[in-house]
This record gives C-alpha cells, structure tokens and sequence, in this order.
C-alpha cells in the first residue's frame, strides 16, 4: 500500500554507500528500503513499489545492469545508476538497459538526493517549476540559476548539483 511519504530502494553491497544514502535520502522525506544484492533488489521493486531505484552496477551476484534490465521487463520506476565504472560503453549499456540516469562520482554534491532527472516520468503537474531560497532562485524549465537577479554561470556539474534542491 502507498503511502504519502515517497519510497527509495538503494541496490548496493556496500554498507557504507548505503548507510550515506539513506541519510541524504531520509533528510529529504524519502523512506528508505535497502538491499545488498541484485537478487534481493529485483525482488524488493516488486515487494516495496518504490518511487525511485538507486542502483549500483557492481554487486555480488549479478551485474547491475542485468539487474535493471529484469527490472525493466515489468516495472517502469525510475532507476539512477551510481557507479565508480566511469568507461563510456558501461554508462551507454546502463541507459539502454533502461536507467534514467547515471551518476559516477557522488563527491561532486556530497550524498544527494537523486537529482531531478530521474523524475521524468513524474507527473510534470506535480513537479514544481523552480526552487527559490532567499535571493537564489532555480529555474528547471530554462536550466538557469541567478543569485540576487543576476545570472549564476554554472559547469554541468554545478548545475546538476543545484538541480537537486528540492
């Protein structure tokens, strides 16, 4: 049964990994389900229905990839991959096997909450526009950040970063 409160699954065999993102996640509302394993993972999209997959592509049992593409036979959550594996064929092999997105160093934001497009099958009339917090105002539809009225040049990095406020 679904609650108000939006669910996160993270699929990684790393304690640390998950105990990080389960503080990023839980501080921005999210209840958290984890599992450590590829096998435990597919079954916990089924068992949780949750609102968003965080997946790492290097586990024990099986490769994330093959992971998300069994995920991806029945279910169309939204999956962001969070991988250290930064080779251009592993990120292409991820996003055709169905991933949203694909993360490889989660240092650049600290431990964020999945950033903003993993949420492109969300209902857009539910999503807000742009996030404002005293004189910083982001605007998702045209991708522009100002600071005090001015525009804030940012890398795609930075963007991406900023992109994941609330």
């Amino acid at each position: 049964m679904k609650t108000s409160q939006p669910v996160a699954l993270i699929i990684d065999d790393e304690v640390q990994i998950r105990r990080l993102l389960r503080a990023a996640l839980e501080s921005e509302t999210y209840r958290v389900v984890e599992a450590e394993s590829g096998q435990v993972g597919i079954s916990e999209v089924a068992l949780s229905r949750p609102d968003v997959v965080v997946l790492d592509l290097g586990l024990p049992d099986m490769d994330g990839t093959e992971v998300l593409r069994r995920i991806r036979e029945w279910s169309r959550v939204p999956v962001l991959v969070a991988s250290v594996r930064e080779d251009a064929q592993d990120k292409i092999a991820a996003l055709n096997a169905g991933a949203d997105d694909y993360v490889t160093n989660l240092r650049h934001c600290g431990a964020p909450r999945p950033p903003a497009p993993i949420q492109r099958r969300a209902d857009p009339a539910h999503e807000a526009a742009e996030f404002v917090a005293g004189d910083l105002r982001v605007d998702y539809v045209k991708r522009l950040v100002t600071v005090k009225g001015a525009e804030a040049r940012l890398t795609p990095i930075e963007y991406s970063c900023s992109a994941s406020f609330p």
